[in-house]
């Protein structure tokens, strides 16, 4: 036991609910108000967090409160101790209730188009009192609901400014599988009809691609660079998957898409994978979540599921 814990037993979650009040309104007075609070009990309530911790979370000044690094830090676990508060009261509800626990689930775009329909189906199948709620976006939008306690897991890549960082100390995660991409057109496009092309000749044409912040946009444009050529600029951007195979199938452009995908809609007769190598440095799409869920038996089940599904991908996808 730490010799600070005797001091965070006498700690209750309104302190905790302070701190949060105190980051979004900057002002011991409007933090107070806004908890039904008197502005001098929030005061003494303050004083007894920086006691307890041994540093200063608020600098004051006449303007108001302004927080320190230990401030961000304390409101960061704080926010997730209240979604997990959150998500006890749902769960403890719905078992109640006879239903399964709820699931947040972060899930980036190309894993919604090949991977997920084919887990959920399995869910379904399999663990028919789940409920699972999905959210969809890029990685780098979807860590900081998952670090906070919003979602449960992810299953998307984990970006390698993440895995570089301090923060990949709190996540854990298991590989499912690996997705790489090529390039597409649509089966009416001039190019769709050759069998050797050459990336000078792709770097002149025009393209749809996802925005220049994305991983796909980065491997796209390594594809090109390792090459020692200029990566073309597209016509048009879009960070929608679905969207760019769907326009490529009927607009005369090229774009970048998740193989698993594309091979897919190549087998439909709606797209035409271009016969070229494609940078293959992404990270393979894992599920990911929190140390601190570790011995969650709803997030293990799912987890297990998710394998499963990975193993079981076609051969040519493997």
């Amino acid at each position: 036991m730490s010799e600070r814990t005797p001091r965070l037993n006498h700690l209750r979650f309104r302190h905790l609910q302070l701190v949060d009040a105190l980051m979004r309104y900057g002002s011991v007075h409007k933090a107070a108000r806004a908890l039904h609070l008197s502005q001098p009990a929030a005061s003494t309530m303050l004083r007894d967090l920086e006691q307890t911790f041994g540093s200063q979370l608020f600098r004051r000044s006449r303007q108001g409160v302004t927080p320190t690094a230990e401030a961000h830090v304390l409101t960061e676990r704080a926010r997730a101790i209240a979604h997990e508060l959150d998500n006890a009261a749902a769960d403890i509800a719905a078992v109640s209730r006879g239903a399964a626990v709820r699931l947040a689930i972060g899930v980036m775009p190309r894993v919604m188009l090949d991977f997920m329909p084919r887990l959920l189906s399995r869910v379904r199948r399999e663990w028919p009192q789940a409920r699972l709620c999905l959210e969809e976006g890029v990685p780098v939008h979807l860590l900081p609901s998952l670090e906070d306690g919003r979602l449960d897991c992810l299953i998307a890549r984990l970006p390698f400014k993440t895995v570089a960082s301090e923060r990949a100390g709190a996540l854990m995660l298991v590989r499912l599988y690996d997705d790489g991409n090529c390039l597409a057109c649509g089966p009416t496009h001039p190019l769709a009809r050759l069998r050797r092309l050459r990336l000078e000749r792709l770097a002149e044409a025009e393209w749809i691609l996802p925005p220049a912040d994305s991983e796909t946009r980065r491997v796209f444009m390594d594809t090109f660079l390792q090459a020692g050529i200029t990566p073309p600029l597209p016509v048009i951007e879009s960070r929608s998957v679905i969207a760019n195979m769907a326009i490529v199938a009927h607009v005369p452009l090229l774009t970048v898409a998740p193989l698993s995908a594309a091979c897919e809609r190549q087998k439909l007769g709606l797209l035409k994978i271009l016969p070229v190598r494609v940078d293959s440095s992404m990270a393979p799409v894992s599920f990911i979540w929190r140390r601190a869920r570790h011995d969650s038996a709803a997030i293990a089940r799912l987890r297990t599921l998710a394998e499963q599904c990975a193993r079981e991908r076609p051969a040519a996808l493997l």
